[in-house]
C-alpha cells in the first residue's frame, strides 16, 4: 500500500513544478466511483484506499446474507468491521425497515438526503435519453405511416411518463414537472418530449400537405381515382358517407391545418417544402423563450448535469424543503454542505450556501 505523502514527497524530489505536483496528488487522493446498474450509472461516491462498497436489495433476508457473508470473511481473515466507521444508506424503503435493518447490522445510518435527490436526478436524466431517443423513434416509425387512435396516443404518453419518472403498477413516484410542460422544445424551457396526438397530428399534415400539392405519388392518384374523383381540390372536398375511418380523419384534420396554408401554399417553410417539426411547434400554440436556456442545454456539459441544473431552474429537485411542500416527512431540513443551519432548497444549494459560494470562488480563480 503505498503512502500519499510518500509520492508527494517523491514528486518533489525529482523537482518536478508545484502545480504539476498539486495536480497529481489531487488526481490519486480524490477519486470517485459510479456503480453501473443495467448499463445505467449511478450516483459518484468519494473513494479512500480502505473503502469498501457492498451494494443489495433493502430487505431483511438479502442483507442478513451479506452479514453471514462478512462474518465468515472476518473468521477467515481475522479483519473486523468498524462499526465507527461503517454506515449503511437506505433509499425507497419505509421508517420501520429502516430501524429493523439499522439494529440488524449495528451500522450507522447515512441520512444524506440531498444526495439521494441528486442521485435520482441522475437516473431521470438517463431515462429521458432513453425516452427522447428509443421509445420515440418506435412512435415516430408508425406515427409516419398511420394516423393513429386517440386512445393509443393516450396510452403511448402514459408509457412515457411512467418509464421517465419510473412509475410502475403497484408503485407510484413523484412527477417532477407536468407532462403539459415537458413536451415543448427546450428554448422554452422544456424538454422536446414530443406530445403523442399533436406529433402523430404534424405527421398527418405531410398527407395533407402531399394531397394539396398535388404530388406525383401512388398514393396522391389513388386517392385522387377512389375518393376525389368529382372534387379534386382538397379544401373544399367532403368525404363520402361510405369512405374509410381513415381518409375521414385525413380530411377532418384540414381544419387544424387551415392557419399553414395561404393561397393553398404551406407557409411554415420559406421554401414551402412541408416540415414536421414546425407544424409541431404550430400546433402548440404562442409560448415564450426562456432566459439562459443555452446555457443550461450548452453540448459541452453532460446530460445529468444538463437536466439536474433544468430541474433547479424549475424549481423541481426533490430538495429537503420541497418534500415538506409536498407532505413527505423529512427528519432533518437542514443543508449538510454547510453548518449554518438553513433550510436545505434549490436556492440555497445553488446560490446561498456558504459550501457552494466558496466553491464557486475557486473555481473561478482555477487556471
Amino acid at each position: 500500500m503505498v503512502s500519499w505523502d510518500f509520492v508527494e514527497e517523491a514528486l518533489k524530489g525529482y523537482k518536478f513544478p508545484a502545480k504539476f505536483i498539486s495536480l497529481i496528488m489531487i488526481c490519486v487522493t480524490s477519486p470517485k466511483y459510479t456503480i453501473r446498474v443495467n448499463g445505467e450509472g449511478y450516483g459518484f461516491f468519494d473513494g479512500k484506499r480502505d473503502d469498501l462498497m457492498i451494494f443489495c436489495k433493502g430487505a431483511l433476508a438479502p442483507v442478513a446474507k451479506v452479514m453471514e457473508d462478512l462474518s465468515h470473511f472476518s473468521k477467515v481473515t481475522g479483519l473486523m468491521a468498524n462499526l465507527d466507521k461503517s454506515s449503511i444508506f437506505l433509499a425507497g424503503v419505509d421508517d420501520q425497515m429502516k430501524e429493523d435493518l439499522v439494529q440488524q447490522t449495528g451500522f450507522m445510518l447515512d441520512n444524506k438526503q440531498n444526495q439521494y435527490s441528486l442521485l435520482q436526478a441522475i437516473v431521470l436524466a438517463g431515462r429521458l435519453q432513453v425516452v427522447t431517443s428509443v421509445l420515440f423513434s418506435l412512435h415516430s416509425f408508425w406515427g409516419e405511416t398511420f394516423i393513429l387512435p386517440q386512445s393509443v396516443l393516450k396510452e403511448v404518453d402514459k408509457k412515457y411518463r411512467e418509464y421517465l419518472w419510473d412509475n410502475t403498477e403497484g408503485k407510484r413516484k413523484i412527477s417532477h414537472v407536468a407532462w403539459k410542460k415537458i413536451c415543448c422544445p427546450k428554448k422554452f424551457g422544456r424538454l422536446n418530449i414530443k406530445g403523442s396526438r399533436l406529433w402523430n397530428i404534424a405527421y398527418a399534415g405531410k398527407l395533407f400537405w402531399q394531397l394539396a400539392n398535388k404530388r406525383d405519388s401512388l398514393w396522391v392518384k389513388w386517392e385522387h381515382g377512389i375518393y376525389m374523383r368529382n372534387n379534386t381540390d382538397i379544401w373544399n372536398h367532403q368525404p363520402p358517407n361510405d369512405c374509410s375511418w381513415y381518409w375521414k380523419k385525413i380530411t377532418t384534420l384540414k381544419m387544424v391545418m387551415q392557419d399553414w396554408y395561404q393561397q393553398g401554399s404551406y407557409i411554415l417553410d420559406p421554401q414551402g417544402a412541408y416540415s414536421i417539426s414546425r407544424s409541431y411547434n404550430k400546433l402548440l400554440g404562442p409560448l415564450s423563450g426562456m432566459r439562459n436556456a443555452e446555457l443550461i442545454w450548452s453540448s459541452i456539459s453532460q446530460s445529468k448535469h444538463r437536466f439536474i441544473t433544468w430541474l433547479a431552474v424549475q424549481d423541481r429537485l426533490l430538495t429537503k424543503e420541497r418534500l415538506k411542500r409536498l407532505q413527505i416527512y423529512v427528519e432533518h431540513d437542514q443543508c449538510c454542505l454547510c453548518d449554518q443551519m438553513l433550510e436545505e432548497s434549490s436556492r440555497h444549494l445553488f446560490t446561498d450556501c456558504i459550501w457552494i459560494r466558496k466553491l464557486k470562488a475557486e473555481l473561478a480563480c482555477w487556471t
